[in-house]
C-alpha cells in the first residue's frame, strides 16, 4: 500500500478517530495484562484486571467494527481546525490527567475524581460550575458505588481524609 492511500484513508474522520481508539485500547489491553492479581483473589471471577480486560476488548471490537463498517458514502474530510489543532487545549487536558495521577494518593478516589472532572469540564469550556460539580459528583459518586459497594473494591480514600479522620476527637 502507497503512503499516499494510507494517508486518504486517514483523511476520514471515522476512520481517524476509529484507528486512534484501537491503537488506545490496544495499548490499555497489554498494560492491564501486567496488573498483579492477588492470589486469594484468583480463583474469583472477577479480579483487578476484569474491568480493564472487558473495557480495552470491547473498544477494540468497536473501534475495529467502525473502521472496517464505516459508509461508503462521501467521506467527511478532516476539518482544517482539526487540521491545525487546538494542541493547547489536549495538551492542559493530558496535563490534569497527570496531576490527578500524581495527586491520587493524597486526594483518593472521589475528591481526585471530581476535581480532575472539574478540571476537565473547565478546560472543555463548560462554565457553569454548578452544572459541572454535579456532573462530576454524580460520575465520581457513582463509580465509586459500582466499584467499592457492587464489586467489593478497595478504593483508597486519601491520604488527607486520613490525616483529617486522625484529626478529629
Amino acid at each position: 500500500m502507497k503512503i499516499g492511500t494510507l494517508l486518504a484513508l486517514l483523511d476520514d474522520k471515522t476512520r481517524l478517530g476509529s484507528l486512534i481508539l484501537m491503537l488506545f485500547c490496544g495499548a490499555f489491553l497489554l498494560l492491564s495484562l501486567s496488573i498483579p492479581i492477588d492470589p486469594t483473589f484468583a480463583e474469583h471471577g472477577f479480579s483487578a484486571r476484569t474491568l480493564p480486560l472487558a473495557l480495552s476488548s470491547i473498544g477494540m471490537v468497536c473501534a475495529l467494527a467502525q473502521l472496517c463498517l464505516a459508509p461508503g458514502g462521501p467521506r467527511e474530510r478532516l476539518s482544517p481546525q482539526l487540521r491545525r489543532g487546538n494542541w493547547a487545549r489536549l495538551g492542559a487536558l493530558i496535563a490534569c490527567l497527570l496531576a490527578y495521577a500524581l495527586a491520587f494518593t493524597w486526594l483518593g478516589f472521589l475528591a481526585g475524581g471530581v476535581l480532575f472532572l472539574m478540571a476537565g469540564f473547565f478546560i472543555l469550556g463548560e462554565r457553569r460550575s454548578l452544572f459541572a460539580l454535579a456532573v462530576a459528583l454524580g460520575l465520581s459518586g457513582g463509580l465509586w458505588l459500582l466499584l467499592s459497594r457492587v464489586f467489593g473494591l478497595y478504593l483508597d480514600p486519601g491520604e488527607l481524609y486520613r490525616m483529617a479522620g486522625a484529626a478529629m476527637p
